[in-house]
């Protein structure tokens, strides 16, 4: 098992990181970080929040984050690029 789902799986099952926290506050600041790690690290770029994003969650309270399921997509196969016809617009000088 590597970091990352190890990490996912404590916090799925509502366990402790076993990380060494003297102050009751930081147990929350470290769940939170870790939650949003996990978030950032999702397998498709499609399911990573944007840096606003980020920068919301960081800057709430991290009551209402939500451990996303990263591991889950791994194996799938993903389709390649599609191709679209785009049209050009010139500029007017």
């Amino acid at each position: 098992m590597n970091f990352p789902e190890w990490i996912h799986q404590r916090l799925n099952q509502g366990e402790e990181l076993k990380i060494r926290i003297d102050e009751d506050d930081d147990v929350i600041i470290v769940r939170k970080l870790a939650v949003i790690g996990v978030w950032c690290i999702q397998w498709n770029a499609i399911d990573r929040p944007s840096i606003k994003v980020v920068t919301q969650m960081l800057e709430g309270d991290g009551s209402n984050l939500t451990v996303p399921s990263p591991f889950t997509t791994r194996n799938t196969t993903h389709v390649g690029p599609s191709t679209q016809e785009l049209t050009v617009i010139s500029e007017l000088e």
